[in-house]
């Protein structure tokens, strides 16, 4: 009977908040159309559009950061890819044909989607679902010491990055959405954000970020997102800034430090080469992002000082640039492709192909090709 009982009165809940929705939809529309320029049949779509960035502001505080300071945040780590990439043109690197047109597109493509449209798309999300269902909670932390924002940012952004990253070398599906970073055969800058647009949109730091900056921490983002991003931009680029800490003596012990705290060519190079044959490469370790210390903290680093010279992954079929990007909506019509279906027989196995390698060093006979796939 309780629950019979119970009956009407989830009923009028419902209706409760029907009517609240209908309440906020009507203020919404309200103040959209009030903060519009108008004509004779109503305010226009091409009217709103210009204005709903000033228009959300008004109606849902965005989390405290300044325009000003988000432009210079976003232009530092932008100086610092143009400045590196002039460089490596200048030492030739873009010049040969380790580059097809398939992989510039793929990168130039990736380099705008990510900060034009994944991370303010997920930003603007998180802002709005957390105003509406956690409005008590905004700039919550604004008063944190910068010291505590700053480790936030370290634990849920870069350290959760370091984790997906992992992730994406030891599931079969999500390799398939990391795999076009792997799949170009030399380093540079141009690489740092070859991924598949899903592979991003998903990624749990940027979420967490998003949070951070909800609940106040928005300044501190605009300090330690240019200094995450520089350091990634100069662990991919070729101009290997970190070979002077290794050729000169006196900085050894400087250079054991910051080998071991944040990512450097030498050891992120390790984890883009093609096969650890080399004993140099190391493509199922070094994940680190902005801090290497994660990798040390985890069991992951291989630190050698060097720098390998094969760079790839070991199914090297080429898919069309948009195939990469927008897997798995679109998928390669090459059966042999890894992007052919999410899951198929030529998938990439780490484990498998640290367990091929070991079988054919035990065996005199048979000449290793670590770039063919592993036999079954």
């Amino acid at each position: 009977m309780r629950g019979l009982g119970q009956k009407p009165m989830d009923k009028a809940r419902q209706i409760l908040a029907c009517a609240q929705c209908t309440v906020r939809l009507r203020h919404t529309l309200g103040w959209l159309t009030s903060c519009v320029p108008q004509d004779d049949t109503g305010p226009t779509l091409i009217a709103i559009l210009p204005n709903f960035k000033r228009i959300f502001k008004q109606h849902h505080k965005i989390p405290r950061m300044d325009l000003e300071g988000d432009f210079i945040s976003k232009m530092i780590p932008t100086v610092a890819l143009l400045v590196l990439g002039v460089i490596e043109a200048a030492g030739g690197l873009y010049f040969h044909d380790r580059r097809s047109r398939n992989d510039f597109s793929m990168e130039i493509v990736s380099m705008i989607t990510l900060p034009v449209l994944v991370q303010p798309g997920i930003f603007l999300l998180t802002f709005f679902l957390a105003g509406w269902w956690f409005p008590n909670w905004e700039n919550h932390f604004v008063d944190l010491a910068f010291g505590g924002q700053f480790l936030a940012f370290l634990l849920l952004d870069d350290m959760l990055q370091y984790w997906w990253h992992r992730w994406s070398h030891s599931s079969r599906i999500m390799w398939k959405l990391h795999r076009p970073h792997h799949l170009i055969e030399e380093m540079g800058v141009l690489m740092t954000y070859r991924n598949a647009l899903l592979y991003y949109a998903l990624m749990p730091g940027i979420w967490f970020s998003a949070v951070l900056i909800y609940l106040g921490m928005g300044y501190t983002y605009l300090v330690y997102l240019p200094i995450k991003i520089t350091v990634i931009l100069l662990a991919h680029s070729e101009t290997k800034w970190d070979r002077f800490l290794y050729r000169t003596p006196w900085l050894h012990p400087l250079a054991w430090v910051i080998e071991r705290t944040i990512s450097t060519p030498s050891t992120h190079f390790a984890h883009h080469g093609l096969s650890e044959e080399d004993g140099i490469s190391h493509p199922n370790g070094n994940f680190g992002n902005l801090l290497f210390l994660w990798d040390i903290l985890f069991g992951t680093a291989k630190i050698t000082r060097r720098y390998p010279t094969r760079f790839g992954a070991w199914n090297r079929i080429k898919e069309p640039w948009y195939v990469q990007i927008f897997f798995p909506i679109l998928r390669a019509k090459d059966p042999e492709s890894e992007l052919h279906s999410l899951l198929s027989a030529q998938d990439h196995h780490p484990r498998r192909r640290n367990r091929e390698a070991a079988k054919e060093k035990s065996s005199p006979g048979r000449k290793n090709d670590p770039t063919q796939p592993p036999s079954e």
